[in-house]
């Protein structure tokens, strides 16, 4: 089982190979922030998701804050 800091990762890298699959692709030297921009710009009705997922991201991969379960299942059911 993924702790919920490795499934929040999990979802965020996901999200990015599926819109990459749809053309819309991650720079190797992007940000998340900039990737958010280019998603929101592609995907406007999913703003508020795009920007609830890279700051849950954010916060997993560069912070040491605990994460709870409850924060997944907030991105996993928006």
């Amino acid at each position: 089982t993924l702790s919920p800091r490795e499934q929040i990762r999990y979802f965020y890298l996901a999200t990015v190979r599926r819109a990459g699959e749809k053309g819309v692709e991650r720079g190797q030297a992007e940000t998340p922030l900039e990737f958010a921009q280019d998603l929101k710009q592609t995907w406007p009705e999913a703003e508020s998701e795009i920007t609830e997922l890279t700051d849950a991201f954010l916060q997993a991969r560069y912070t040491p804050q605990t994460l709870t379960p409850e924060q997944v299942c907030q991105l996993a059911n928006p």
